[in-house]
């Protein structure tokens, strides 16, 4: 089912559909792999730039919580649109365009056995950090958030390699959450979130 724009309604139909069938693996984003019958074969998964829609993250929502992904330690899903809408380049086009649609799979990152995730780059903006910072695995220790507009700021013109960033810590609520969860992990990556004065701050009291 890879290459196509399922949505979220054709990704949950799949979902049910998965369940009761035979299949033994499937196939979404661009040519992301996903065991079905017995276990993936190796305790990490790089999911980076496989255009992972909201359609897709339910159906890869679906799979973290199934004994296939029993074995996965550490999970990478940067560069793809999965809190956000991104531009054709990777870059944020619109942060936290998906915020109804990616609940669950931070529900079903909360209930893994991750200890390492990645999400650099995919729309995060700060109505998903709060959300991510109720979402944490029990043993996760690190955590890769950069190129993600985490406390609101946007491209003055709409071109920020021109004209740089505007309204920087204007939306530090879930910013604030997150930091506030952030000493339980080992290995935090905050660069180019584009923080300012006071989020700084608030990283440094983690």
């Amino acid at each position: 089912i890879c290459q196509n724009k399922i949505g979220s309604e054709g990704g949950t139909a799949l979902v049910e559909a998965i369940k009761i069938s035979n299949l033994e693996s499937i196939s979404i984003g661009k040519n992301l792999v996903l065991p079905i019958k017995g276990e993936l074969d190796s305790p990490t998964l790089d999911a980076s730039n496989q255009d992972i829609d909201p359609g897709y993250v339910i159906i890869l929502a679906w799979w973290l919580s199934t004994p296939a992904s029993a074995v996965l330690a550490s999970l990478t899903l940067d560069q793809n649109g999965i809190f956000g809408e991104l531009w054709p380049d990777g870059s944020c086009k619109e942060a936290d365009k998906y915020v109804e649609e990616s609940t669950p799979l931070l529900d079903a990152i909360k209930m893994s056995n991750l200890t390492s995730l990645s999400l650099s780059k995919t729309g995060m903006g700060p109505k998903i950090c709060s959300r991510l910072a109720t979402s944490f695995s029990a043993v996760l220790a690190s955590l890769n958030l950069s190129g993600n507009s985490l406390t609101g700021a946007t491209a003055k013109y709409g071109d920020a390699a021109s004209y740089g960033w505007e309204n920087v810590d204007s939306k530090m609520e879930g910013f604030v959450a997150l930091c506030a969860v952030l000493s339980r992990l080992t290995e935090v990556n905050l660069s180019d979130c584009r923080l300012g004065p006071a989020s700084t701050v608030e990283v440094a009291k983690v």
